[in-house]
C-alpha cells in the first residue's frame, strides 16, 4: 500500500559527489565510502543514491531491509532523494540529532529526523537550487548550508509567525521558517532550544524527501470540528485535521496539515473497495480518503482519535496489518501509511466471491 505525498513539502538537502567525504561507518561497515560494491563488506553493496539523482558523497556501503533486520547500530529507513522521485529501505549508519551538528555524520551528510546519516549539502549553491520531487529545480536565494550540520537552512526572516498565511518562505519568522502549503512553519523541531514550538502547536514528523522524515511545528486541532468544509477552526483553509498516528514522530494531539490524499474533495456516493483513478472517485472522510493501485481505500480507521467514527461506511471493515518495521510501527512507503492498530478501510467479506476489482478476501476484508 503506497504512502501519500505531504503537497508542498520540500526538505532544502543536496550534496556533490568526489570530496573524499561519506555519512558515519557503523562497526558493520554500513556507511562506509565506496565506489563499487567491492569496496564494501561481505554482504553490503555500494550505494550512489537513486537512479536519475545526483550521487551521494562518495559513495555509501549499505543493504536493502525490510524489517528492523540491519547490522550494527544501523537503521532501516528511507534512502531516497526528489530528483529520482523514487523510495527504497536501506540500512543507514545512526547518528545523533543535536541543534547545529550532523550528530557524527561526516562532512556532506545530515543526521535525518530517524537518527540516520544522509546525504545533505556542501556549500551555499546546493541550497540555492532545490530540485523538487519529480519536476524543475526551484531557486531559493539567500538558502545556506549550515557546514557544521550540512543542512541547508533560510536564515532570513519575515514578519509571520507560524501558523499565519505566507507565499513564500521569506514572509516566514527565523530562523528556520518553511512556507508550506501558504502556511509558515518552523522546521527541525524536534531539535528543541530555537528551533522549538509555539504555544498550541505540536512537533510533528512527516516523510520528506533527502532528510529521510523531517520536522514542523504545526496547530493542535479537534477532529471532527477543526478543518472541515465550513468549520476550519484552528486550521488553514484547505487543511485537515490528522489523527495523532499521521505524526511520524508518535505526537500525542491531532494536528492541522494538509488532508491525507492531498485533496479534501471526494465522492458522496462511492464505497470503500469500488474502482477509482483518482480520490476524487473515492470516499474521502476527514480527507483520509486514498485511492490506493485502483482501489478506495481510508487511513487511519483504527485511530484513537477516530474511535466511535464510521469512516468505513456501508459494506466496509477495518483491517489491520502487522508493519513491516516493528520497532517504528511505522511502513515508510511515501508519506509514511501506518498498516498496525491504525488500519485501513477496505470491503469486507467471508469468501473471494465476495471481492471485486481484483482483489482477494484476506482476515475479513479484500485486498489486492
Amino acid at each position: 500500500m503506497t504512502g501519500w505525498r505531504f503537497a508542498g513539502l520540500i526538505v532544502f538537502l543536496t550534496a556533490l559527489a568526489g570530496c573524499q567525504n561519506a555519512a558515519r561507518m557503523d562497526s558493520s561497515g554500513i556507511g562506509a565510502p565506496c565506489v563499487a560494491d567491492m569496496d564494501c563488506r561481505a554482504g553490503l553493496s555500494c550505494f550512489l543514491g537513486p537512479p536519475g539523482a545526483r550521487p551521494w558523497v562518495d559513495g555509501y556501503c549499505t543493504r536493502s531491509c525490510t524489517i528492523d533486520d540491519c547490522p550494527g547500530t544501523s537503521r532501516c529507513a528511507e534512502a531516497w532523494t526528489p530528483v529520482a522521485g523514487e523510495a527504497s529501505l536501506r540500512c543507514l549508519a545512526s547518528c545523533d540529532r543535536v541543534p547545529g551538528s550532523s550528530g557524527g555524520c561526516r562532512a556532506g551528510y545530515l543526521c535525518a529526523f530517524d537518527g540516520v546519516c544522509v546525504r545533505g549539502c556542501l556549500d551555499d549553491a546546493e541550497c540555492e537550487t532545490v530540485d523538487i520531487d519529480p519536476g524543475t529545480p526551484a531557486s531559493v536565494p539567500g538558502s545556506v548550508c549550515q557546514m557544521s550540520s550540512s543542512r541547508c537552512l533560510l536564515p532570513t526572516a519575515g514578519t509571520v509567525e507560524g501558523g499565519g498565511p505566507c507565499t513564500s518562505n521569506t514572509d516566514c519568522r527565523g530562523p528556520y521558517g518553511r512556507c508550506v502549503g501558504g502556511t509558515c512553519y518552523r522546521q527541525g523541531c524536534d531539535l528543541g532550544g530555537e528551533y522549538g514550538c509555539g504555544p498550541n502547536q505540536v512537533c510533528m514528523g512527516a516523510a520528506g524527501d533527502i532528510d529521510t522524515v523531517t520536522s514542523f511545528c504545526v496547530n493542535r486541532c479537534e477532529i471532527g470540528t477543526d478543518g472541515v468544509p465550513g468549520h476550519p477552526g484552528t486550521c488553514a483553509p484547505g487543511y485537515a485535521c490528522l489523527p495523532r498516528e499521521v505524526d511520524l514522530r508518535d505526537g500525542g494531539s491531532p494536528f492541522c496539515w494538509l488532508p491525507f490524499s492531498g485533496s479534501s474533495s471526494g465522492s458522496t456516493t462511492a464505497h470503500v473497495g469500488d474502482a477509482c483513478t483518482s480520490v476524487a472517485d473515492c470516499p474521502n472522510p476527514l480527507g483520509l480518503g486514498l485511492c490506493t493501485r485502483g482501489i478506495c481505500s481510508v487511513a487511519y480507521c483504527g485511530s484513537v482519535d477516530l474511535a466511535g467514527m464510521d469512516l468505513c461506511g456501508p459494506g466496509g471493515t477495518c483491517l489491520r496489518m502487522e508493519s513491516t518495521m516493528a520497532s517504528d510501527r511505522a511502513q515508510y512507503g511515501r508519506g509514511g501509511i501506518r498498516l498496525t492498530e491504525t488500519g485501513f478501510c477496505v470491503h469486507a467479506c467471508t469468501t473471494d466471491a465476495d471481492c471485486s476489482n481484483g482483489t482477494n478476501c484476506v482476515n475479513g476484508g479484500c485486498i489486492l
